[in-house]
């Protein structure tokens, strides 16, 4: 197990504090010496084998710990939020060194994180817990896609929050859909024959701001695509994309992600799609997704 603290002896030298647990083993000077010299290598520790922890940095540090639990030959790894302590340069990089030991011992690692980032990119699948549930178990992706509850749905929250509005599934003009107070959401096929018994029950409707577009960026639109118009309030740059945040009917916050192209300022009057195909409708008392497979 690696903890967040690390918990180094602070008076044994690198060396002494990555072959503690085989010396109390009691594994033989030459498998020590084998052993230790793999995990200095591995984790890229060469050369500082006799300071002290104080003398080296918060991310050889962390390091460390993971040099110790690995000479071990350990069936699982334990991560306790191994990374919190580091700035988020150095975290950056301690998650692809973590990635690349990975591949390269090939054991099941055990990694706790409150950041969801972390959890996205370094996991093979993620186990959503919540007060002590497990809310969902699956590939980065599939959580991302196919949310089974309203916890899930907000899990990953970058960039922007995910919109989550009251709505009632309902039948309009022939076509089913549901009616928020941004307006009446249109489904694609699939979901319209997966709800066609539910018309007229109160629902959350959740979308991310990932499946939200501008108007003027496409010349024609699928069918199960609603057209709102939103009042411009304030545009945040994210780097190569911007976050917009409009407000639409009934007061609603509504955001959606353009790219830093788009020449969109405050108080501007936008039209914007919202993509039918990617609407996700949860019970409002079990919040679940009723469109879980």
């Amino acid at each position: 197990m690696v903890f967040q603290s690390y918990a180094l002896f602070p008076h044994m030298s690198v060396y002494d504090n990555i072959r503690f647990g085989l010396k109390i083993r009691k594994a033989g000077k030459e498998e020590i010496k084998r052993k230790c010299a793999w995990a200095l290598s591995l984790l890229n520790l060469d050369g500082i084998e006799s300071r002290l922890p104080r003398e080296i940095s918060g991310g050889q540090r962390q390091r460390v710990a993971l040099a110790r639990a690995l000479v071990l030959d350990p069936e699982v790894l334990l991560l306790d939020e191994p990374l919190s302590n580091l700035d988020t340069t150095l975290r950056d990089k301690a998650m692809e060194e973590l990635k690349r030991i990975h591949r390269q011992v090939g054991k099941t690692i055990l990694y706790v994180s409150h950041n969801q980032v972390e959890a996205m990119t370094m996991s093979d699948r993620i186990a959503l817990l919540n007060a002590g549930r497990l809310e969902q178990y699956d590939t980065p992706r599939t959580v991302y896609d196919e949310p089974r509850t309203l916890f899930s749905a907000s899990f990953y929250r970058q960039p922007g929050h995910e919109i989550f509005l009251k709505g009632r599934s309902s039948m309009k003009t022939n076509v089913m859909g549901v009616s928020t107070p941004i307006g009446f959401f249109v489904f694609d096929k699939e979901a319209a024959l997966r709800t066609q018994a539910m018309a007229g029950s109160a629902v959350t409707v959740g979308i991310r701001p990932q499946n939200i577009a501008r108007a003027d960026h496409y010349a024609a639109r699928r069918y199960s695509d609603t057209m709102v118009t939103l009042n411009v309030e304030l545009v945040q740059s994210l780097g190569d994309r911007s976050l917009v945040v409009g407000r639409g009917e009934n007061d609603t916050v509504i955001r959606f992600l353009v790219t830093r192209e788009d020449d969109i300022g405050p108080g501007q009057r936008l039209p914007v799609f919202i993509d039918g195909r990617k609407i996700h409708l949860f019970d409002p008392l079990r919040r679940t997704n009723l469109f879980s497979k």
